[in-house]
């Protein structure tokens, strides 16, 4: 019998891997990012991680062959580890992207003058006792070529913010 609280010894294989082991050869293939998604942090921190050892390894291997081999590896484009491995040169950190993109609206693209004359459009069907319909107003705006042509969706956007 075994008295000392030693576990009995096993002959099984170890789970660690051994260095011999190509991963490219046993890895799932590689997803590429698709063209106009965001690099979020995790993956610019992927890259990072794959930048520090092979600058180690192959420290007179050229920067243009790094970035290709860095990309070929992550699935990301060339310009965005470019991008990424200069933050992080510059910064010390990868930030997460700004997801949200400040679009202008039809209301900021349409400047005061405008507003005027479709206001004017639509108080000139009043003084014409006709009643304005969206879809006279659209035709009268959009056949002076002086204003911009509206769709109807947005024209009811302006006519709100002009409190129609």
């Amino acid at each position: 019998m075994n008295t000392s609280n030693e576990l009995p010894s096993t002959n099984h294989p170890t789970t660690s891997a051994e260095p011999n082991v190509d991963f490219k050869k046993i890895s799932s293939p590689i997803k590429k990012n698709e063209k106009g998604r965001f690099v979020g942090k995790r993956q610019k921190l992927m890259i990072v991680n794959l930048y520090k050892p092979k600058k180690q390894q192959q420290p007179g291997m050229k920067y243009k062959e790094l970035m290709a081999s860095i990309s070929a590896d992550s699935g990301i484009g060339m310009r965005k580890v470019i991008q990424t491995i200069s933050e992080y040169k510059n910064t010390g950190e990868c930030k997460s992207p700004n997801k949200t993109k400040i679009r202008p609206t039809i209301i900021d693209k349409i400047d005061d003058f405008n507003k005027n004359a479709i206001r004017q459009k639509i108080h000139g069907f009043w003084f014409r006792n006709e009643i304005p319909s969206i879809k006279k107003i659209v035709q009268a705006i959009n056949d002076d070529p002086d204003l911009p042509n509206l769709p109807s969706t947005s024209l009811r956007r302006v006519l709100k913010e002009l409190n129609f």
